[in-house]
């Protein structure tokens, strides 16, 4: 607890029933059951009806998702690994052995981008693909360019006029204002996490498409740069996140005076999955006595 606000952390999460055996790092160098997936969700409550969650931490593997109380997706985890979930989620290298795993959280991408994202990857042709190393740039501000690139995992900061104005994570598609605005790189793109990225042809997507989703990026850019220096968002106002924004702000939103009389209802869930057949959701609850409860499901 601090001054004028309580924080709630819990921690959901467990392994397969199925046996995996393999060598692992560190004692006792081989393992029978399954590595360890979790989610560390945190939930701060200010004493003026305001609140702001966050995926505090998490298993390097598989990717983990945060949903509002809505159940839209607001965040995601910006990287995977399954190497080191594979050899390392045992054991003390856990949360229940004293040793979690920050995560890097972005924003999550807009509908549209994920319909477009999707369209891309199931093309025919196998697209392209490009490993960048932290540090490694994608793109600089000012060059020609005619093609897209589809972020499947990782973080990419922007850069305007030498300054950085906000960070991408996966599923975003990247490329698209050069292409309907002059054919320039508008921004700097470089990798804060090792990234991966596939690469397609400027006109893989139809040009409506291109224009909706260049409009729906100028608009969250304003709208970013309007909210900068903004700390805390009062409660009467609300604060929905704005998908395609490429800054990392931590979604909040006020608590409504009637929630405070429903049982049980959902203020934020969290999935991770890696792929369709691995899933785990947590949510964070409020009871009717006013108390929050943090129940969560593998």
């Amino acid at each position: 607890m601090r001054d004028g606000s309580v924080r709630f952390l819990q921690t959901v999460g467990g392994r397969a029933g199925f046996p995996a055996p393999r060598r692992v790092r560190g004692k006792p160098f081989f393992r029978i059951h399954s590595a360890t997936a979790w989610t560390t969700l945190a939930l701060t409550i200010h004493a003026d009806g305001s609140y702001e969650y966050e995926l505090a931490a998490a298993s390097p593997f598989p990717r983990h998702w945060v949903y509002d109380d809505s159940g839209k997706l607001v965040h995601k985890a910006g990287t995977i690994d399954f190497k080191k979930w594979y050899r390392e989620a045992h054991g003390e290298q856990t949360p229940w052995g004293g040793e979690d795993s920050a995560a890097v959280v972005t924003a999550a991408e807009g509908e549209l981008e994920r319909r477009l994202a999707a369209e891309l990857m199931r093309a025919g042709e196998r697209p392209e693909r490009r490993l960048l190393s932290q540090g490694e740039t994608l793109v600089e501000q000012g060059d020609p360019g005619d093609e897209l690139y589809l972020l499947l995992d990782g973080v990419l900061t922007v850069e305007v006029d030498g300054k950085e104005v906000g960070e991408i994570g996966p599923g975003a598609i990247l490329g698209e204002r050069a292409l309907v605005e002059g054919g320039t790189r508008t921004a700097t793109l470089r990798a804060s996490t090792r990234s991966r990225i596939a690469v397609f042809p400027g006109d893989a997507i139809d040009r409506s498409a291109l224009d909706q989703l260049a409009t729906g990026r100028r608009a969250a850019g304003c709208k970013a740069r309007g909210q900068a220096g903004q700390t805390r968002r009062p409660a009467t106002a609300l604060a929905p996140v704005s998908p395609s924004c490429w800054t990392a702000e931590r979604a909040r939103r006020p608590a409504q005076t009637r929630a405070l009389k429903r049982a049980n209802e959902p203020l934020v869930s969290s999935r991770c999955s890696g792929n369709s057949r691995s899933s785990t959701r947590s949510r964070v609850s409020r009871s009717s006595a006013r108390l929050l409860k943090m129940r969560s499901r593998l």
